[in-house]
């Protein structure tokens, strides 16, 4: 029966940076088209050098409607992440005729939540449309 051996050959000690080092995500966006039902953030990019390493380490972006999280898609993240602009749009989920408040929240890939500067807006949504249903019916005279 042969034996495993097992040798040492180096100690090293591995440190990451803290969260809190790593610098602050500078974010442009404006308000897009008025939506009965979605908001619309154009001309949204990451301001920051796309080399810095707190970009680098972005994993998921949030937009929190109103106390609702909406996912921005991985393909737009990935543009984002190659100094792209996108524009963002949220599920036609959000409520009509209202002022709607909206904050950005970034996390790398342990979930930790990133610093952003300006992060927080807000737009509004209008009416819906007035949906007119009607039947017609054939009525023959003979």
């Amino acid at each position: 029966m042969a034996r495993k051996k097992t040798e040492e050959f180096t100690k090293f000690e591995i440190k990451t940076k803290k969260v809190e080092t790593l610098g602050t995500i500078k974010l442009h966006y404006e308000n897009g088209e008025i939506y009965s039902n979605k908001i619309e953030l154009k001309n949204f990019r990451i301001e920051n050098n796309i080399q810095e390493e707190v970009i680098r380490g972005i994993s998921r972006i949030e937009v929190i409607v109103n106390g609702n999280k909406y996912k921005i898609k991985s393909a737009d993240i990935k543009k984002l992440l190659q100094g792209e602009t996108i524009v963002y749009q949220t599920e036609e989920t959000v409520k009509s005729n209202s002022t709607i408040k909206y904050e950005i929240h970034i996390y790398d890939k342990y979930q930790n939540e990133l610093k952003i500067e300006e992060n927080k807006g807000e737009t509004r949504t209008s009416k819906e449309k007035t949906i007119c249903r009607y039947k017609t019916k054939e009525s023959r005279n003979n």
